[in-house]
């Protein structure tokens, strides 16, 4: 991570969870915060009739001594522990953290986006939100499959991007027994990349994704499908996509191109169908090979070609499905924001 890359506003979620809020700090240590960051931290509080109609989210600074106290009633189980040490070590890492109360009548996504939009046009802009499952729960044997706030707020969300910190680490899950594991930043990242080859989109992406997500060893897998009749213009879009993650300054990341309507149909005997959200998260939850293990990171663009509702004219349908299914951490990257400059890890 480059010493002089320019400070950011990073906004954390923090959930009424203690665990899950432990979850999100521990993978926010790990994978996102740089030393010259300013993090935010977010707690929504829902009253009911307490507020003014005409201010229906009211913010209220806090000070961190007083937040175990404050958005956790005192509590001191173990989690609580895990949640105090994450907190002491975020205030290491990071130049500064300060720590917001959303006091509402709205809805807890609602109140998110309020607040996201208000800080979207400040002189300080966030650089991306950060949440963890906030009360999702587990389905039989599958894991993170429930909608919860965070997939609301992901539907919702054009002004900056969306990381969905889904750890599976035993470092970072487990809180109770572990309460001073802090992860170090892993040597090496698997990152799939998903581009839909249409430009310029998927180049706008690369290069968004390159200039703020991408760190010198990470293994970044570009995954795309065939699209017919515009395959030669989506392969010369792919291309450029190609290109630049192979001249990127962090030269160490590698690229590696996969077909999945070509490679499936040849493992499946021919097998003509293929749906890439449900490729995405078989991906997600297996592996791209037998040497290679489920990727750490997917990176999506927010809007696709099969928008068929309100909600999925800003997420698209295969967002929208990869948010709610997938077994790894998701970075969601809105179209309006591709074009804002951001500078390299």
């Amino acid at each position: 991570m480059a010493a002089s890359a320019p400070p950011r506003r990073v906004l954390v979620a923090w959930s009424d969870d203690w665990a899950d809020t432990a979850r999100t700090l521990r993978w926010s240590l790990a994978h996102v915060v740089r030393p010259s960051d300013r993090v935010s931290l977010l707690h929504v509080r829902c009253t009911e009739g307490l507020l003014p109609t005409a201010l229906p989210v009211v913010e209220v600074s806090m000070p961190l001594p007083t937040l175990l106290s404050a958005w956790h009633s005192g509590d001191l189980g173990p989690a609580s522990k895990a949640v105090a040490y994450a907190l002491q070590t975020l205030q290491s890492a990071a130049a500064e953290v300060d720590a917001t109360e959303l006091r509402t009548t709205l809805s807890r996504s609602d109140a998110l986006i309020a607040f996201l939009r208000h800080t979207a046009s400040s002189s300080e802009p966030p650089a991306f939100l950060v949440m963890g499952s906030h009360g999702a729960r587990n389905v039989g044997g599958a894991t993170w499959k429930v909608s919860h706030t965070s997939l609301d707020v992901a539907a919702q969300l054009t002004v900056c991007p969306l990381y969905l910190a889904r750890p599976r680490d035993a470092a970072t899950l487990d809180v109770a027994s572990e309460p001073e594991s802090v992860p170090s930043a892993p040597a090496s990242r698997s990152i799939v990349i998903a581009l839909d080859g249409a430009a310029p989109g998927s180049s706008l992406l690369t290069r968004w994704f390159i200039s703020n997500a991408l760190r010198p060893s990470d293994h970044v897998t570009v995954l795309h499908r065939e699209v017919g009749a515009a395959q030669e213009a989506a392969d010369a879009e792919l291309a450029r996509c190609c290109d630049m993650l192979r001249s990127a300054s962090c030269a160490g990341a590698r690229f590696a191109s996969f077909k999945p309507s070509t490679n499936l149909q040849t493992l499946l005997g021919g097998a003509s169908t293929f749906r890439l959200p449900a490729h995405l998260v078989d991906l997600s939850e297996s592996g791209l090979d037998a040497t290679q293990g489920p990727p750490d990171l997917m990176v999506l663009g927010s809007r696709g070609e099969a928008a068929m509702s309100l909600k999925r004219l800003v997420l698209g349908s295969t967002a929208d499905y990869v948010l709610k299914m997938a077994a790894c951490s998701v970075l969601l990257v809105p179209p309006l924001h591709l074009t804002v400059p951001g500078a390299i890890p």
